[in-house]
């Protein structure tokens, strides 16, 4: 499973990163509804660029933000000072690698250190 940051599917949109298109044809491609937001919610979008990203989006598996996410992601913050986008992307990936609460046992234990 390969979860794709919103800077891939911007990038993929320009002539020199054209080769990121390849990715999008894979199975295993992922993406956050967080990176939807990102990349839709740019407030220069043009209605050309908003189509292709649209369809890109309808190749890429969306994965919804859950509670669980939102759990891991708090503490993830906390932990490591990342940003708010940061900490949601990444508590998707490892929520998906295993389940949240295997996670949240794991964190538990850093902050025991």
């Amino acid at each position: 499973m390969k979860l794709i940051d919103s800077n891939i599917i911007i990038y993929s949109a320009t002539e020199e990163y054209a080769f990121l298109k390849g990715l999008f044809k894979e199975e295993n491609i992922f993406i956050s509804d967080i990176t939807r937001l990102e990349v839709l919610g740019f407030h220069k979008i043009t209605t050309e660029q908003q189509e292709y990203f649209n369809s890109i989006f309808s190749l890429i598996n969306i994965i919804p933000v859950s509670s669980e996410i939102i759990e891991a992601a708090i503490q993830l913050r906390r932990t490591y000072n990342l940003s708010v986008g940061d900490s949601i992307l990444s508590a998707k990936q490892i929520c998906i690698v295993e389940p949240c609460t295997q996670i949240m046992k794991m964190i538990s234990k850093i902050f025991r250190l």
